[in-house]
């Protein structure tokens, strides 16, 4: 007999050890080393009406606050909000733009000296972007900063520009531009203030460029220090006063800057290679056994990511910091009576909640089918289905047949359905025990079934369960 007893999480490669899984979504190695079903989710936020145009996009600052922009780009609108925690209630939501007058790009966002500061242009005549700092000490009357003598007015990437609080000073990533204010001051006059009567002093502004390898492709801080990122490589800033000195650290870079995230004391990144990991020294590739196939980057799959305080999402995939291992995640579609699962997003990490995007791809006929876009927070009473699949087990070994019966473990906490599926021989899977709560909860099921060359087990179900062990029993039938 062979017991499983420690799980060891997904490993979509085609050879996996006996105690690790080949597919799985929604399940935990929280209560390791059993399985265990995540939390569900519920709607937060969404549109009225589906247009191919439409998107939701949330951004978390130090767990405070959080800003999410929502955009029509075909009625020409944008909603962009900020919600600010409150303990035991729900957030403070505060308008920062709503309007169809002007178009308007977030850029980004940061707690600057405990105020909130937004990075934003408003789209003028001709196309030109005015490129502005809005600072929210008083929500009544914010404080405006143009800056176009820094940035200058044209048409500014929202890929390539970013901003970045460090201490007293203020950071704004423009391309293959570094610009770090005067120090304890982000009037627009002082941010090319680079030397006073002549002299380059220790609170004067500074201007870094690097041209190497295109453009900046995302930033933050980490361990007390900015680190920078491009396609190819990655840097750190040193220095409290000016003259500060960029320095590269590796030439592993990130391709999609919404997926820089820290969790757990580690700082995590989507490479060309897969996810990263970095804590000091070299960064290390951890998505080595999951399919991620970063090419699809470029069409927004992976685009985002988000950490709590334990796990790191990006796309459907989990990383968990604690038990080193890999999981999924779907949110199905109650619209649909087949209950598809929709595309995830992962946004940020406010308020002890994760908050993801999921895009249902609609099909209209006769035209291209198109992502309509839902804001979803974790919700620890919403019931969620889950579904893992074990590896191929074969039913032989050198010149002998094996017939194995199987054994699963569960514990009830909120169960209300589960379902034990087979397959034999690699053909469809087929059930072979049911629960619906109609009768009493079996904490050990025995699944039998007919001699084959191999074997898959799926398993799946909705609300909290635990699933302690699979119990493997077989005996040798001879030679054969």
């Amino acid at each position: 007999m062979d017991s499983i007893v420690e799980f060891k999480g997904l490993n979509e490669h085609a050879s996996i050890d006996d105690n690790e899984l080949s597919d799985c979504h929604n399940i935990s190695m929280e209560e390791y080393p059993s399985l265990s079903s995540r939390c569900g989710y519920e709607v937060f936020d969404n549109f009225d009406l589906g247009s191919p145009s439409q998107g939701i996009k949330a951004y978390g600052i130090q767990g405070e606050t959080m800003i999410t922009d929502k955009y029509d780009n075909f009625a020409m609108t944008h909603d962009v909000s900020a919600y600010l925690a409150r303990v035991g209630q729900e957030p403070d939501k505060k308008t920062i733009y709503s309007g169809t007058s002007e178009e308007y790009d977030l850029y980004g966002c940061c707690n600057y000296n405990g105020v909130l500061t937004i990075f934003q242009g408003t789209r003028e005549s001709m196309g030109m972007t005015v490129p502005k700092i809005v600072v929210y000490e008083n929500w009544n009357s914010p404080q405006y900063i143009e800056l176009t003598g820094l940035l200058g007015i044209g048409t500014i990437g929202v890929n390539n520009s970013f901003l970045l609080s460090f201490g007293s000073r203020l950071i704004i990533v423009k391309e293959n531009e570094i610009h770090i204010s005067f120090d304890n001051d982000i009037s627009a006059d002082k941010w090319q203030e680079y030397q006073i009567n002549g002299v380059g002093t220790a609170e004067c502004a500074q201007e870094i460029q690097i041209t190497d390898d295109g453009y900046f492709t995302g930033c933050i801080n980490y361990r007390d220090y900015p680190v920078f990122f491009k396609e190819n490589s990655m840097y750190i800033l040193y220095g409290e006063y000016n003259p500060f000195s960029l320095s590269r650290i590796d030439t592993v870079g990130c391709i999609c800057p919404k997926t820089i995230a820290i969790c757990n004391g580690s700082l995590y990144f989507l490479s060309k290679l897969g996810v990263m990991e970095y804590n000091g020294g070299t960064p290390k590739l951890i998505s080595q056994n999951i399919n991620l196939d970063t090419s699809a980057a470029a069409y927004g799959i992976y685009d985002s990511a988000c950490a709590d305080n334990r796990y790191y999402y990006i796309g459907d995939y989990i990383f968990d910091t604690y038990s080193r291992t890999w999981g999924k995640q779907m949110i199905p579609n109650p619209d649909t009576a087949s209950g598809e699962s929709v595309r995830i997003r992962p946004q940020c990490y406010f308020d002890s909640k994760v908050y993801v995007t999921g895009n249902l791809l609609v099909d209209v006929g006769g035209q291209s089918p198109y992502d309509m876009p839902t804001l979803y927070r974790s919700d620890q009473d919403a019931l969620t289905e889950w579904t893992f699949t074990t590896k191929l087990f074969h039913e032989y070994l050198a010149g002998k047949k094996l017939l194995s019966k199987i054994i699963i473990g569960f514990e009830k906490a909120g169960t209300q359905s589960l379902k034990i599926e087979v397959s034999l021989d690699k053909k469809e899977f087929s059930a072979v025990y049911e629960w619906d709560g109609t009768t009493d909860f079996v904490k050990e099921v025995p699944v039998i079934f007919p001699p084959s060359d191999t074997f898959q087990i799926r398993v799946s179900g909705k609300g909290q369960t635990l699933i302690h062990y699979l119990k493997r029993i077989y005996r040798i039938l001879g030679e054969w």
